[in-house]
Parts: structure tokens; sequence; C-alpha cells
């Protein structure tokens, strides 16, 4: 599979296959963990999501 690499907004570059790592029915674990509580669930928030917009809209 040779798909192209893509330029990130950090300058890094990245590919669907990225060193060729299989990642097809196992995942990639996230970079910022944020527990989802019984509270955010029954009130909707989402810390997770709260936290991904921080990071792309300061």
């Amino acid at each position: 599979m040779h798909l192209p690499m893509v330029t990130l907004t950090d300058g890094n570059c990245a590919s669907a296959c990225d060193l060729g790592e299989i990642i097809d029915t196992i995942g990639v674990p996230p970079d910022y963990q944020r527990p989802l509580s019984a509270a955010d669930v029954s009130t909707g928030k989402d810390p997770a999501m709260d936290q991904a917009v921080s990071l792309i809209d300061p």
C-alpha cells in the first residue's frame, strides 16, 4: 500500500500506514486521556471532545 504522506500542522508527516504499523482492528492510543464519568454521560458532556476542540481552537 503506497499512500501519500500528509504534512501535519506541527510540521511532521504521516500516512495511513506510517512505518508499516498495522492498526486495523487494534486502533491508535490517544495522546490525551480524558475519562468519561457517569455524570458526564448524564449531562451530555464529552471531556475528550472538549480537549480536542481546545487543541485546535486555542
